[in-house]
């Protein structure tokens, strides 16, 4: 047995031995797999097993790996024969000696998640704003990218589903879909057969069954490599340039003009013939005769009633019959003409999407009854609703160069008669009915007749006594003429606006300056203001400057150069809609509605506050608190009459990140408007941030628009609030555009709430008197930082 044990042993040392050897031989990474196929073979073994402790590894690999441990120069040397002639002998010791150390098998390490620090991968969710996820992926998978999709299978239950993903080939970047809900309209029928929002009654609620999700619709996730982030902005860019890229819209402008004149003309002369008991009449119906046995219709009783001077009663006197139609005759005389022109004017206008369809229907709904007997004998009245009025129905296209619209339209005109009562018992009206259906092309803001109709109707009527009315002169004495015409003329008029895509103010789309479209005085509400075309500065004169578009062009060609540059890059945003210095721009046309409505007046003096610095204080604030009319009083009747608050001093001493407002104040003399705009300049000259105010009860200020300097601080204390309330608004020239309602605070809020004078105020204040110079200031300093990392100084 023992002898068996160092064979085997043995045996397990010559293994190795040939397995150190070829390790020292080679050196190409194919033959560390053969090595590794051995070291294998040399574990499978089932003589001894030598184990050590398992080290991690930091391989990045996902399959195991075994550490290869090569022998060194001395055991080469012993285990390595010297002749070629004479067999190698190793005796056990010394094969025991020159054995390596076996390999150890090293457990892997999991691959670190996408998005870690560590992991060479990354990820970026793109929210689709106009394309439906599935045509999006079907395109990027014809261009060559790989994408991530799903097959459906049914869950536990009809409200939850399995999805598997399909077999993909790794290439990045990978783009995978996000599953949208499953259920996103309270419309939607009940997946296991419940009632729904059409069998129900409306009134008793709707069905809501699934489950409720609040996560944005149509995303993408897109997986890219960090050392490679030309692939992520590459297909940002693709995505939103050129795939998920707004439509144009179409305002389709209809005019329906009808026209309608008629003339009619009547002379002749009608007879009757009475007598007890018929009644003859000769008239437009022709001749007829009536039978009637109740005869005191053709007599009129003569009595009167008068009061007795002797008595004081009402007394009744009747002094006989007479007759109401004497000889029995009677004769009519119809001479009129008629002339009239009715105009019908009906101007609908609909808003559509390129390729999508419109419907617009403005009108009428006549009830129709029907009455329905059952097999009973019980009659039941039901009414069905016909729809009268202009119905446009149309489905636009536009063409490729903006020029053109190809549509197919459909235009109903209805009416009916109004004059005559609809009820129960009465036969539905007759309808009046036009109808235009068509296709065709017309080209942008030009109007087109689509259809016409020219109508005219001559009616002549002749009546008269027979044999009598044909007599020659005379026969006119015996008969009635009438002459009628009607003349009707229909039009059709379309007239497309192309709106482009990326214009937000289109004049067609928005309604007409007016004080109706603001909303003010409310209960509930807030109020809010719409932007009037007379609230907006002109600007063209820097946008529109051939310097300014020479930094664009070369801004853009920047841009094409470096696709490794996110899209939202701030730089880019010059590209877009962003003007250098517009926010003190739109501040001050703020503040010129808020003067202008005369908002201003509700902030009393004495809800004004202001901080004043007091660090001399050893307990309590720092601090102390003034207002604003009360500071007034420091002002004598001698050469300084305006008060000076710096709150610069103190935001340049803050220690922490928590400042303060708290001014320094002081006196300051103003002598006239020019001389308060320098006073001003020269006090905030050495501060960036303009937070010194200076504050002048006497004097008024410069350029805006007659106003004292406390209405320009109220003015610009509302324009504060105003900026609160409509935080989502950007402080851009392309937001602040005609149309767009902006949220006021109410009158009752202003006069309650105290308002502080801090670091936004004085800059504010100023920048309202001073706006155009630090608007040319602002401007050019934003150009010149465009211009500066255009050349390569950003960090310069």
């Amino acid at each position: 047995m023992k002898m068996n044990s160092n064979v085997a042993l043995f045996t397990s040392m010559i293994m190795t031995f040939s397995v150190t050897t070829m390790a020292q031989n080679e050196n190409s990474p194919t033959n560390f797999g053969t090595i590794e196929k051995l070291n294998e073979k040399v574990l499978q073994t089932p003589s001894r097993t030598f184990a050590q402790s398992t080290v991690p590894m930091t391989s990045k690999s996902s399959s195991p790996s075994v550490q290869r441990t090569a022998p060194s120069a001395s055991q080469a040397s012993t285990s390595v024969p010297t002749s070629s002639n004479k067999p190698a002998t190793v005796s056990p010791s010394t094969a025991l000696q020159s054995q390596p150390a076996p390999a150890r098998i090293v457990a892997p390490q999991p691959p670190p998640p996408i998005g870690s620090p560590r992991s060479p991968y990354s990820f970026k969710s793109y929210r689709l704003s106009y394309m439906q996820s599935d045509r999006v992926l079907g395109l990027l998978k014809a261009l060559g990218y790989s994408t991530v999709e799903y097959t459906l299978g049914r869950g536990e239950s009809v409200y939850s589903n399995i999805y598997t993903a399909l077999p993909v080939v790794p290439k990045y970047p990978l783009v995978v879909k996000l599953l949208d809900s499953s259920k996103t309209s309270l419309m939607q029928p009940a997946l296991d057969g419940g009632r729904n929002a059409t069998g129900a009654n409306s009134l008793g609620g709707t069905y809501l069954h699934s489950s409720t999700t609040g996560a944005p619709e149509q995303r993408l996730l897109i997986v890219y490599e960090k050392q490679y982030p030309e692939q992520l902005n590459g297909l940002l860019n693709l995505l939103r340039n050129e795939i998920d890229v707004a439509a144009n819209q179409v305002v389709i402008e209809c005019l329906v003009v009808e026209i309608k004149s008629n003339t009619a003309k009547t002379l002749g002369l009608e007879y009757n013939l009475e007598d007890k008991k018929v009644r003859t009449s000769f008239d437009q119906s022709g001749l007829s005769s009536e039978f009637n046995s109740f005869t005191e219709n053709k007599f009129g009783n003569n009595s009167s009633t008068y009061i007795d001077s002797s008595t004081g009663l009402l007394t009744y006197r009747n002094t006989g019959l007479t007759r109401t139609v004497p000889l029995n005759f009677r004769a009519k005389l119809n001479a009129s003409i008629i002339k009239g022109e009715t105009k019908v004017l009906t101007n609908p206008s609909i808003l559509v999407l390129d390729g999508r369809q419109a419907l617009i229907r403005i009108g009428t709904q006549i009830p129709v009854s029907q009455t329905n007997t059952t097999s009973t004998g019980i009659s039941r009245v039901s009414y069905t609703y016909v729809n009268t009025g202009i119905v446009l129905n149309i489905r636009p296209r536009i063409s490729e160069d903006g020029s053109e619209v190809t549509m197919q339209t459909e235009t109903i005109v209805s009416s009916y008669d109004n004059t005559i009562a609809i009820g129960k018992d009465t036969p539905p009206p007759s309808i009046e009915n036009k109808t235009i259906q068509s296709i065709v092309r017309v080209s942008d803001n030009t109007p087109f007749i689509i259809a016409g109709l020219i109508e005219d109707d001559e009616n002549d009527e002749e009546k008269g006594i027979p044999i009598l009315s044909d007599l020659p002169v005379l026969g006119n004495l015996f008969k009635n003429t009438t002459e009628s015409s009607e003349g009707r003329e229909v039009i059709i008029v379309l007239t497309p606006h192309i709106m482009n895509a990326e214009e937000k103010s289109f004049s067609y789309v928005i309604p007409k300056d007016s004080q109706n479209f603001d909303s003010f005085d409310n209960l509930l509400f807030r109020n809010a203001y719409r932007i009037r075309d007379d609230d907006l500065f002109d600007l063209s004169f820097a946008t529109q400057s051939d310097f300014y578009k020479k930094i664009l062009t070369e801004l853009q060609q920047y841009k094409q150069d470096h696709p490794e540059i996110p899209e939202d890059y701030p730089l880019f945003s010059y590209l877009k809609d962003k003007v250098p210095g517009e926010d003190v721009i739109v501040r001050r046309m703020i503040w010129e509605i808020v003067h202008k409505s005369k908002y201003n007046q509700y902030i009393a003096d004495d809800h004004i506050l202001l901080f004043e610095e007091n660090e001399e204080a050893k307990f309590g604030n720092k601090f102390k608190t003034h207002l604003l009319s009360l500071l007034f009083n420091r002002i004598n009747e001698g050469t300084e009459n305006s008060l000076v608050f710096d709150l610069s001093d103190h935001k340049a001493r803050a220690p922490g990140p928590f400042e303060h407002p708290r001014a320094i104040i002081s006196m300051d003399q103003v002598t006239d408007s020019a001389n308060y705009v320098e006073r001003m300049s020269l006090l905030n000259a050495e501060d960036e941030n303009r937070n010194t105010l200076l504050l002048c009860p006497s004097v008024s200020p410069p350029g805006v628009r007659g106003a004292t300097a406390m209405e320009v601080l109220k003015g610009v204390l509302v324009l504060k609030r105003i900026l609160a309330l409509n935080s989502t608004m950007p402080v851009t020239i392309d937001e602040f555009r005609v149309g767009r309602q902006i949220t006021f605070p109410t009158e009752q809020e202003l006069r309650d709430k105290y308002h502080v004078i801090d670091y936004d105020t004085a800059r504010f204040f100023y920048e309202v008197i001073n706006y155009y110079p630090e608007f040319e200031k602002a401007f050019n300093r934003d150009t010149a930082s465009i211009i500066l990392e255009l050349r390569g100084f950003k960090n310069q």
